[in-house]
């Protein structure tokens, strides 16, 4: 009986782990790397779906798909795309309104693409405030899942208005959203089945982490909208700027007018009107409301109360669906136009069939709130012909236009009433022509040229006839283009001129008998002959870039030209360049008052008036090794009455190679460059809106060359100045600009391409990226079959529009030098017109076969002519592109690097060239052109190459000698037989122990408290401690490396990470020695990453295996999964009493840990292993300006850290609130290692 009750026992203990199995089907397993995630992304598009995760280490994962469990349709390895362990993977190529298997590693999960675009129903969810409370969310989940497990189509995505978690950390996002599977099941189950579309919150305050979980394909800030089968769905971002005539509100507005769908929504945080107990948003009564009337949307879905609520105002539901688990809120049914109220955790559930759409609103246990119905009568219209009253409009004529007239039959072929039918006028070149609701067509901006422009209308899904317009510019000179042959001028120099005409056929016109007068932005600097000659006429004090340009007259008609640059002052050699590079967003112009509050969204600049402020330039195109020859800031007046002398301003950059808006979120804790430049005695401020010379800060450059100096730094990066000081002028702010773009601060950088490449010791070359956009209108160019050329069109059809065209794309100055070899090339494009997809697509690229391109002239077969690359590149079968703006991988080319190599090969290549790109074949794919994108330069087609340089014999050619030699080494640095004193021969470093030595570093005087010869252990010097021995090692070290405890330096063993490169010269041994004690891990068997932060469970993994702790682990933080790597490491500190956590018995494992807290657990840890007995006092951080910022518990172990050289700051700043890199971690860890 024994024997058949265990077997019993055995029996059921095996069904109960089946079924818990079976319930936690998202719980990670041992084998899983995978820390958040797998999740979904929604980009907009009903043939694609994206798959996020993040995991403890760099390490790829495999990602499989299919339209079942077999996830027969792909299999794909997925590397880590950010520096933070996150990964990302389109899957393209789908089917819309299907449902969809996939699997990462272990963890699988499903979705349902979005719906056909001529779908007339479709079913989706809604809530919003999940924040906090994971356990109430989990149960709004628990709803969503079994709504859609009882209805399938209830599977698609859910509108989320916003408040993800209670603060936009890691930590907060971590354990109150990404939730442990086993905890939270289906919260896990629901993020891999359902994609999140969010509105920016208030808890999201910025949105670093939130964009780096959801990065939306926003329009900017984090406002966008998308199509889903019968609805039009406009996010609005209410923390940006979106009152009448700024630029959200104008996208909101052009958004809606262009929209076809015949329901739409529109989704934000904060209700225009709801039932508390936050305030109504005034700012959308005044703002939206009228736009959701004029362009007939049917509700406005929000979230900001936690609560249930809908209004009803002039027609539009105003939804408030709060309820996703943050605590809930008592609402008000007595509010202003409130007809419904519920204090419950709910969600909404909406089914759209045809002209009717049902809202239900039900609380989490399965119970209606309420279930309302909207309906519309749509009319039947089965065709649309469109007339006009003429075919031409003349430039010439303000009063022009042509007025369209349309008719419409039913499916019975019956007339049909158009009145009260809301019919849009498109055309396919909206920057020229503008359509007015009752079909006038009017002139918007003047061609160069003669133009043919396409117009139609079109009401849901029908689609009238086209016509074609002409836009007819009077008979003449009609274009003026000025180039230059040199871009930079000094004294003694000159330049040459060239002017090309053309009438308004584009025919060419002779110059010479045109008159002609050359004019620039500077007469005092240049002076410019009559036959187009530049001079310097007076040298200036320092870098100016001064703009060029002609107006030239033929019989009576003038025409001015393009402005071309000339700078004046380069003394160094390469070409020279100028980036203006606009303030981005309303939190990178952040004031921080004396008493440590922020100014977020101020609408002035008070300089500085006893404030900080800081002014972060994003997405700056300098590239790494440029020499800056010039910056400065430009702004623009605001408070002509704000003066205030004395006025003495420092201006510093932010000492980080990429500033970035969370870390930290104020301005006095970052870390300032020592260097700063002095802004004294500026004239008063008295014109509003001026931005002259007076309104310029002084010459920036020694700072943005420091930043660009650094390691991290890459083309993209931002970089932050720092203002302080006394006295004010008053400066429009971002905010305070609103749509006027001028007036926004404005970062000027005049720079030359880098003479040289810097090179990587580790493996003797260097890995470069360049990423160059088209730059100008005539760079990309469509020659039609006829041979005429397209050179002002909007977009770019790759390569079929009417007919089967060629596209030809030129880069100019690429900063590719001579000898480089190529790893990978291709061109981006950004997405213009969605609905413009032909297939089969199936297009060659070839190169131009010459080793500078020639510009792209308006002449007759100027593409089809050129010499074409023997080879070409195929680019076949791509996915549609149905995201307006889209520019993520589906938009680019395949690898041209071949091509690209083929080029740069040739004897004549130069840096600085230019390269054209040859497209034809057939299909199609529609990209902005130059034109089109206008302002946005993120649109303009970008050509991005990746190279590397042979390494300089002179520069880290030589071989470096074993430093254990002790004479004779190498520095790779040098090339020769120099000897680096670092190394322990010549001259040496007295801290390293040979040579003339610090008698306080183990040299010949020795600590007396040790015994005999022996040296402070805190260095190790030449004699050794007797108690131990002499030159013995430890054996447990693996490869021979000194335990310094023993005597002696350690030896240094080989480091086997190739990026911990001369630029890791101060860090090098400490990784070497660690990583050959198995104390720290690479990234991989050859890569350390030495620039990435380091988490906290990293931090400790490593504490414990250097202090070699040990302790029977009984319990843990509840943030700490038992299946993850950290689990045995944190349990050890947790149980030692070393870690106590971060508050609610959890740790914060995945968040970077900050530079106090580090020394806080290592002091503690030797407090409590008794393994150092260290001291320290206030005075020993009486150097450090920042120590208030010490948190109060640090203070002690800050004084015992710095006492005992263990940390040593940066020049006169602890900074104490920063997070630590990969090295610094390894050289703290390193220092208190040879302390032991």
């Amino acid at each position: 009986m024994k024997n058949i009750s265990k077997w019993w026992k055995s029996l059921l203990v095996l069904s109960i782990l089946v079924a818990l199995f079976n319930v936690a089907v998202f719980r990670t397993s041992a084998a899983s790397n995978i820390l958040k995630g797998p999740y979904l992304l929604f980009n907009g598009g009903n043939t694609s779906m994206s798959v996020l995760w993040q995991t403890s280490a760099n390490d790829s994962n495999v990602i499989r798909w299919g339209t079942d469990k077999s996830y027969g349709m792909g299999e794909e390895t997925v590397p880590v795309n950010r520096d933070d362990r996150q990964h990302r993977f389109d899957i393209t190529g789908l089917q819309p309104g299907t449902l969809y298997y996939y699997q990462v590693d272990d963890q699988s999960g499903s979705f349902r693409t979005a719906p056909a675009d001529n779908a007339t129903s479709v079913k989706f969810l809604s809530y919003g405030d999940s924040r906090t409370n994971p356990s109430n969310q989990d149960k709004v989940a628990t709803r969503a899942r079994l709504d859609y497990q009882a209805d399938p189509d209830y599977q698609t995505i859910l509108l989320n208005s916003g408040d993800f978690a209670a603060q936009d950390t890691e930590s907060d996002w971590t354990s109150q959203y990404f939730v442990d599977g086993t905890t939270y099941p289906e919260m896990h189950a629901f993020q891999a089945e359902v994609p999140m579309v969010g509105a920016r919150g208030n808890h999201e305050n910025t949105g670093s982490v939130y964009n780096k979980y959801y990065p939306y394909p926003y329009v900017a800030d984090n406002y966008w909208s998308f199509d889903y089968g019968p609805v039009h769905i406009a996010i609005v971002d209410e923390y940006a700027p979106f009152a009448k005539d700024t630029a959200q509100y104008k996208w909101l507005e052009n958004d809606l007018a262009t929209s076809t769908k015949p329901w739409k929504i529109v989704q934000g945080h904060q209700p225009g009107w709801g039932a508390g107990t936050h305030a109504n948003n005034t700012d959308v009564q005044s703002s939206i409301h009228p736009l959701l009337q004029k362009y007939g949307v049917q509700m406005y879905l929000n979230g900001h109360n936690h609560n249930y609520a809908r209004a009803e105002v002039d027609g539009i539901e105003y939804v408030t669906a709060g309820g996703g688990g943050a605590p809930l809120y008592t609402p008000n049914p007595n509010a202003e136009n409130i007809v419904t109220t519920d204090m419950s955790y709910h969600l909404a559930e909406f089914d759209i069939e045809g002209e009717t759409l049902t809202m239900t609103a039900r609380r989490a246990d399965g119970t209606v709130i309420e279930t309302i119905n909207i309906n519309q009568k749509l009319p039947d219209i089965s065709k649309l012909t469109l007339a006009a009253d003429g075919d031409t409009l003349q430039t010439d004529s303000p009063q022009s236009s042509v007025k369209l007239g349309l008719t419409a039959v039913d499916s019975q072929d019956a007339p049909v009433d158009l009145t009260d039918v809301n019919v849009k006028y498109k055309t396919d070149k909206p920057d020229i022509l503008s359509i007015a609701e009752d079909g006038t067509v009017t002139i918007k901006n003047k061609p160069v040229f003669n133009e043919s422009v396409k117009v139609w209308a079109q009401f849901l899904n029908v689609k009238s006839n086209e016509l074609t317009l002409k836009v007819q510019n009077p008979d003449g000179l009609a274009e003026a283009k000025l180039t230059s042959d040199s871009d930079s001028l000094n004294a003694g120099s000159q330049a040459k001129l060239s002017l090309s005409l053309k009438d308004n056929l584009q025919a060419d016109i002779d110059p010479t008998g045109a008159d002609v007068v050359y004019r620039t932005s500077n007469d005092d600097v240049l002076a410019i002959s009559a036959d187009g000659i530049v001079t310097v006429r007076n040298q200036t004090p320092r870098v100016t870039n001064v703009s060029i340009w002609a107006e030239a007259t033929v019989q009576g008609r003038t025409v001015e030209s393009n402005k071309v640059s000339i700078i004046v002052g380069v003394t160094s050699g390469g070409a020279s360049h100028e980036i203006i590079a606009p303030i981005k967003g309303v939190y990178d112009t952040t004031e921080e008052h004396a008493d440590g509050t922020l100014d977020l969204g101020s609408p002035h600049l008070e300089i500085v008036n006893n404030q900080q402020i800081i002014l972060r330039f994003d997405k700056l195109a300098l590239p790494k090794g440029a020499k800056i020859l010039d910056a400065y800031v430009q702004f623009s007046a605001a408070d002509p009455t704000a003066n205030v002398d004395p006025f003495d301003v420092n201006i510093y950059a932010e000492a980080i190679a990429n500033s970035l808006l969370e870390d930290p979120g104020d301005v006095s804790s970052r870390v300032k460059t020592n260097d700063f430049v002095n802004w004294k005695d500026a004239p008063a401020w008295t014109v509003e809106h001026e931005a002259g010379p007076a309104q310029q800060t002084p010459n920036v450059a020694s700072l943005v060359q420091e930043i660009v100096n650094m390691e991290g730094w890459k083309e993209g990066n931002a970089l932050s100045f720092i203002l302080t000081g006394q006295g004010s002028r008053s400066a429009e702010s971002f905010y305070g600009a609103g749509s006027h773009a001028d007036q926004i601060p404005q970062l000027h950088v005049i720079y030359s391409n880098p003479e040289s490449v810097p090179t990587d010791p580790g493996d003797g070359e260097g890995t470069n990226e360049i990423v160059a956009p088209i730059k100008n209108a005539m760079d990309d160019m469509e020659e039609l079959e006829d041979g005429s050329m397209d050179s002002g069109s909007s977009d770019l059809e790759i390569v079929m529009e009417d007919n089967t065209q060629q596209i030809g794309l030129r880069f100019a100055d690429l900063a590719i030098p001579k000898g480089a070899t190529v790893q990978d090339a291709y061109i981006q494009f950004s997405v213009d017109e969605p609905d413009k997809n032909l297939d089969p697509f199936d297009v060659n690229i070839y190169a131009e076969d010459v080793s500078n391109s020639a510009s792209v002239a308006n002449v007759t077969y100027n593409i089809s002519s050129r010499v074409k690359t023997a080879s070409s590149i195929n680019w076949k079968d791509v996915p549609l592109w149905t995201v307006e703006h889209e520019a993520g991988p589906n938009q680019q080319t395949p690898n041209l690097a071949s091509l690209v190599q083929g080029i740069i090969n040739k004897g004549e290549w130069n840096e600085g060239n230019a390269m054209t790109f040859i497209l034809n074949g057939q299909g199609t794919r529609t990209a902005e052109a130059f034109e089109g994108a206008g302002s946005h330069a993120d649109q303009i087609p970008q050509l991005h190459v990746t190279y590397t340089v042979p390494a300089n014999p002179g520069n880290g050619g030589g071989t470096p000698t074993n430093p254990d030699n002790g004479g004779g080494n190498t520095n790779p640095d040098n090339g020769g037989g120099n000897t680096n004193p670092d190394n322990g021969g010549g001259n040496t470093n007295p801290d390293n122990g040979g040579g003339n030595t610090n008698p306080d570093n183990g040299g010949g005087n020795t600590n007396p408290d040790n015994g005999g010869g022996n040296t402070n252990p805190d260095n190790g010097g030449g004699n050794t401690n007797p108690s131990n021995g002499s030159g013995t090692t430890n054996p447990g070290n693996g490869s021979g490396t000194t335990n310094p405890g023993n005597g002696g330096n350690p030896v240094i063993p080989a480091i086997p990470f190739k990026d911990v490169d001369s630029h890791y010269d101060w860090a090098k041994d400490a990784i070497a020695v660690l990583a050959d004690q198995g104390i720290i891990n690479g990234t991989s068997a050859t890569s350390f990453e030495p620039s990435n932060r380091i988490t906290r469970a990293d931090f400790m993994m490593m504490l414990v295996r250097m202090l070699d702790l040990n302790a029977d682990v009984t319990s843990n933080f509840s943030d700490v999964s038992a299946n993850a790597y950290y689990y045995k490491a944190l349990g050890i500190v947790k149980t030692l009493g070393i870690a106590n956590g971060a508050g609610g018995n959890k740790f914060n494992p995945g968040e970077f840990i900050s530079r106090q807290d580090m020394m806080v657990l290592m002091s503690r840890a030797m407090d409590v292993t008794g393994k150092l007995d260290l001291s320290g006092t206030p005075s020993d951080l009486s150097g450090f300006k920042d120590k208030a910022k010490l948190a109060p518990y640090a203070n002690d172990a800050a004084a015992k850290m710095v006492k005992a050289g263990i940390v040593q700051g940066s020049g006169s700043a602890l900074n104490p609130t920063g997070q630590v890199t990969r090295a610094e971690t390894a050289v703290m860890i390193y220092r208190l290692y040879l302390m032991l």
